[in-house]
């Protein structure tokens, strides 16, 4: 048996990957506090919440402050840059698909650092991260009039006004088709608020950062959700 635990990762130099120098933080980590979910829990009436991440480092070198010219993260402490909390260890009690070594368990984007010193003269940084749709709602959105389209579809024009990856997505097919439907400056999340109403369906943040969206019949449909799926 192998006790569980975690690493933290920064893609510092925005390539995509957790593998560069510097990109585990973990031996920095004093501590996290992570949130991503529903609002309310409840199936029928909780929507999901853009994830949060607050990360403590021990910052004794000043590698976390972004004024430090001399620190190995010069010029990379910049919001938008990738993180990704992964569990770390091989064995476990039982076997479940979540746990396996470098498994995402929160994926998100880095927001800012705030370095501060304690009393006891202690330097320690505070990262703060968000989930992707906090990310996604940082744009404003605006898509001409479209005329019988599908749920999925608009879905997938407002996250292409916004510019998120069609890699970073995972949306079922809707069983709604809108007779009209447009967007006029909404926010990039009130905007998929609207049409996850319309679908009654659901949308959400994966652990590995997609953008996922299950329509209405999802759950009475996948595997997943019909079948136990652990003992």
């Amino acid at each position: 048996m192998t006790i569980a635990g975690y690493k933290v990762l920064v893609d510092w130099n925005n390539d995509g990957d957790f593998s560069d120098s510097n990109e585990d933080i973990t031996g920095d980590v004093m501590g996290f506090d992570s949130v991503r979910g529903r609002n309310y829990a409840s199936q029928l009436t909780g929507r999901s919440i853009a994830g949060a991440l607050t990360v403590e480092l021990d910052n004794s070198s000043d590698k976390y402050n972004s004024f430090n010219t001399g620190s190995a993260l010069t010029g990379n402490i910049l919001p938008g840059r990738k993180v990704q909390i992964q569990y770390s260890g091989s064995t476990f009690p039982y076997t479940f698909p979540v746990f396996f070594d470098g498994a995402p368990l929160w994926t998100g984007f880095l927001q800012r650092i705030d370095p501060k010193i304690d009393q006891r003269r202690r330097k320690t940084a505070t990262l703060i991260a968000f989930g992707p749709l906090a990310k996604v709602n940082q744009k404003k959105v605006r898509v001409e009039m479209q005329t019988s389209y599908r749920t999925d579809l608009a879905i997938g024009k407002v996250l292409d006004d916004v510019q998120w990856p069609a890699d970073d997505r995972d949306l079922s097919t809707g069983n709604t088709t809108m007779t009209r439907w447009f967007v006029n400056d909404d926010l990039g999340l009130e905007a998929l608020r609207n049409i996850e109403g319309s679908e009654m369906g659901f949308i959400w943040e994966t652990v590995d950062g997609k953008i996922a969206f299950n329509d209405r019949k999802y759950r009475l449909r996948e595997t997943k959700s019909i079948t136990s799926q652990a003992t």
